[in-house]
């Protein structure tokens, strides 16, 4: 198999992906915070707005922390594969910060998932 990544930069990929996961983690709280802020007020109209918003946050959470576990996975190979799966990583990163966009885990995951994208696109420089 070709070694597409240098140890270097899939060190920094490594830290990356785990950043991913970390996200992920927090959209699990941020479901969590919906949940409660959603039904313990008075407004019964806004507890299934609150109930989809979460059962959303948690689903793009549990998936994005999958797909990033398979990433790193695959990365200690350096091959094609681990590029494949780190910018589908990017990608699903960059698709679930859309309805977190007015917060700043929104804007957090933006800010990842163009690094994972970047990063992975990369290439070493020539010694």
């Amino acid at each position: 198999m070709q070694v597409v990544y240098s140890e270097q930069r899939a060190r920094l990929l490594r830290r990356s992906l785990r950043g991913v996961q970390v996200l992920a983690g927090v959209m699990g709280v941020v479901a969590v915070w919906v949940l409660v802020r959603g039904f313990t007020g008075d407004a019964r109209d806004t507890q299934g707005t609150a109930l989809l918003y979460a059962v959303t946050l948690l689903l793009q959470g549990g998936v994005l922390f999958t797909v990033a576990r398979w990433g790193l996975r695959r990365l200690p190979v350096r091959g094609t594969d681990a590029r494949m799966w780190c910018l589908i990583v990017g990608v699903m990163t960059l698709v679930s910060a859309v309805p977190l966009l007015s917060s700043l885990v929104g804007i957090a995951a933006v800010f990842v998932g163009l690094f994972v994208i970047t990063t992975a696109f990369g290439k070493d420089p020539e010694p």
